[in-house]
């Protein structure tokens, strides 16, 4: 939730008020405020909060604060409640110090009616707690699953699909090393078929050969034959020579046909090895089709993977433009706004502990709303608010405001009494003597008043006082001209004459 300066009708910012004020406007002026909206006022120690309708003009949200919280001495706190599509959140909020004085004798308070119970609004903060734990929950469901708040959560999440993209990966991977391995034994088998069909061709040329010799021996017996008929001594010769010649036939025809054999069984091979070498091709194909399918989901997978990861961010904390609203409408932000609304509950300033004057920090090193027991008497110095040479009493309680300043709480007990003529307070049953606030003791006696000294009337001036009458005062008959019962006028041998 944002924490925002409110304005009064002139413009200028308005950090403090004064007990007592009344019918005090505030103006906000944010980008978001496009119309008119309540504004929920209410105080530390208030069990109730206004909610006063806003007026919207020239770019402003103007709201009356409730007269009834300008009369206690509590810092105010309001917050900007913005309905959309039928949907309600307090997006902004603001805190104003009340300055304490005594009140007015010419004091009228004028009441607000318009107000609601303080458990609305912590029925609302209870809801948007709610629903900051429902869309954790989402994000994590989209993330891991596990939450059982989805179908199919298990394989539908971001950690899901990322392990199935690295599996599709891993396949293909694998798919790709046995289509590269097929490729490279179809190679060998072809040229081992071409081998095998040289060995053939070799074979067949032997075997041709072998064929030839046969003819050949066969002529050359029958030769020997004829030349044993013409020769008797050499015919037994030439018989053992045809015998052999004979034999050696056979052997080279067995042999030939051994060769002719082996040369088909070589064709044989060499078609089976083709046939081997089309197989192992196409195998070699349908593997890299199917690498190629493999990488294609493989990617589809990361792809969706990627989509859920996306979309459990947008659900965690916003940012990825995928969603409308999607940076008020998420887990970290509803966090953040449930714990602000929480910390604003639980009171504004928080209580440092008790410390000497002297050793109060530096405004410096404290934070707004620091609050410090300050254990000895004190004299303010120009970093409070009420200025310098302020004598404040042992035990008063001091806070840093919002504009940079140390104030005495409004409300600091008394710790310590003194009368006008002393120096030092005094603490426990003290006995306040007419001595200490400077008056005369209580058996003193005045002087009888003179014509020279002021002093008490004495008796017989009393007596002399009570024997005047009633309106008599002190008279001299005057002796000018016309004042001594000669008629005005006259002359000299005139005198006055009675007449009836």
């Amino acid at each position: 939730m944002k924490e925002i300066t409110v304005y009064d009708t002139s413009g200028n910012s308005i950090t403090d008020l004064v007990q007592w004020d009344t019918d005090v406007v505030v103006c906000i002026k944010e980008e978001e405020i496009t119309k008119p909206c309540k504004v929920h006022f209410f105080n530390s120690e208030s069990d109730t909060a206004y909610a006063v309708q806003g007026v919207y003009e020239n770019g402003k949200l103007k709201a009356k604060i409730p007269n009834v919280l300008l009369w206690q001495p509590y810092t105010i706190i309001g917050y900007v409640h913005v309905e959309e599509n039928s949907e309600g959140k307090s997006i902004y909020r603001f805190r104003i110090n009340m300055r304490k004085k005594p009140q007015p004798t010419n004091y009228v308070y004028s009441g607000t009616k318009d107000y609601i119970e303080i458990t609305a609004v912590l029925e609302e903060c209870k809801a948007e707690s709610n629903k900051s734990r429902n869309s954790a929950i989402n994000s994590q469901s989209w993330a891991v699953g596990g939450t059982g708040t989805r179908t199919g959560e298990d394989t539908n999440n971001s950690k899901y699909y990322s392990q199935q993209s690295k599996s599709s990966a891993n396949t293909a991977s694998t798919k790709a090393s046995e289509a590269a391995a097929s490729s490279s034994a179809a190679k060998t088998s072809e040229t081992k078929a071409k081998t095998s069909e040289t060995n053939a061709k070799a074979s067949e040329t032997a075997a041709k050969a072998s064929e030839t010799n046969a003819a050949s021996s066969k002529t050359a017996a029958a030769n020997s034959a004829s030349a044993a008929a013409n020769s008797a001594s050499t015919a037994s010769t030439k018989a053992t020579e045809a015998s052999n010649s004979a034999s050696t036939a056979s052997t080279k025809a067995t042999e030939a046909a051994g060769s002719a054999s082996a040369a088909k069984t070589s064709e044989t091979n060499a078609k089976t090895s083709e046939t081997n070498a089309a197989s192992s091709k196409t195998a070699a194909k349908t593997s890299e089709t199917n690498a190629a399918s493999s990488a294609s989901t493989a990617s589809a997978k990361a792809t969706e993977a990627a989509s859920s990861a996306t979309q459990s961010k947008s659900y965690a904390k916003g940012g990825t433009g995928t969603r409308t609203n999607e940076n008020i409408d998420n887990a970290k932000y509803y966090y953040e706004q449930s714990k602000s609304l929480a910390e604003s509950f639980s009171g504004v300033l928080r209580p440092m502990g008790t410390v000497a004057f002297a050793n109060l920090p530096a405004l410096s090193a404290a934070s707004e709303g620091d609050m410090y027991n300050i254990s000895n008497q004190f004299t303010t110095t120009t970093d409070f608010k009420e200025g310098a040479g302020n004598v404040i009493p042992t035990g008063a309680n001091v806070y840093k405001t919002t504009d940079g300043k140390w104030d005495v709480l409004a409300g600091t007990p008394v710790t310590g009494v003194k009368g006008n003529a002393e120096s030092s307070y005094r603490k426990g049953n003290v006995n306040i003597t007419p001595e200490n606030i400077g008056a005369a003791a209580s058996n003193h006696t005045h002087s009888a008043a003179t014509q020279s000294a002021n002093g008490l009337m004495s008796a017989a001036d009393k007596t002399k006082l009570d024997g005047i009458a009633t309106g008599a005062n002190k008279y001299t008959h005057p002796t000018t001209a016309g004042n001594k019962h000669i008629p005005s006028g006259g002359s000299s041998g005139q005198i006055l004459r009675w007449s009836s």
